[in-house]
């Protein structure tokens, strides 16, 4: 199976690069790009990955070990993933918007579940301008995975967040992680 990485602003997506890279920063506000750990406390990563392959939702957990993912380098071991369902994924990208960074004022109200439903977009593939019902009926079609953070890219504060979407179709698959510490 051959993966063709695809990191904001999404070439060649069905999301118009513009989109993507807005869904990104929304997410990733409160925490730099994805950089060395050495540099910050904070880091936010987002990739997306295409494959002419369709992927199964039953084989989304082992595809996902094999991706060249920052956040999992290949010599500290494979990561642990759980299925989820698009309400626990969204309720997890509300907490991250809400209470994230550690020492940061966090996206509280409005702006807090705005930047969660721009998250899910991005993660979906959906225009984060669309109406959140074709967002909603988007995450309802996609395979969700929680990933347990176990490397020393994540600090294992409260604030860690890892998230994979296998979109329909099977061919794309969208990453988040962010990690803070105190």
């Amino acid at each position: 199976m051959r993966w063709v990485p695809r990191s904001p602003p999404g070439l060649g997506t069905r999301t118009p690069a513009r989109t993507t890279e807005r869904s990104w920063a929304t997410c990733c506000g409160p925490w730099p790009p994805d950089r060395d750990r050495t540099a910050s406390a904070n880091c936010c990563g987002y990739r997306q990955f295409w494959t002419p392959d369709p992927v199964r939702a039953e084989d989304f957990p082992a595809v996902l070990e094999r991706l060249p993912l920052t956040a999992w380098p290949a010599e500290e071991g494979p990561a642990a993933p759980h299925p989820a369902t698009p309400d626990t994924v969204f309720r997890t990208l509300l907490t991250a918007a809400v209470r994230s960074p550690a020492y940061g004022s966090g996206l509280h109200g409005a702006y807090g579940r705005l930047a969660a439903w721009h998250s899910l977009a991005g993660l979906t593939g959906v225009p984060a301008d669309r109406p959140l019902t074709e967002v909603a009926e988007a995450a309802g079609r996609t395979t969700w995975l929680r990933i347990a953070p176990s490397t020393s890219w994540f600090s294992a504060i409260v604030w860690d967040v890892a998230v994979a979407a296998l979109r329909p179709g099977g061919q794309e698959i969208a990453v988040l992680a962010a990690t803070d510490s105190d």
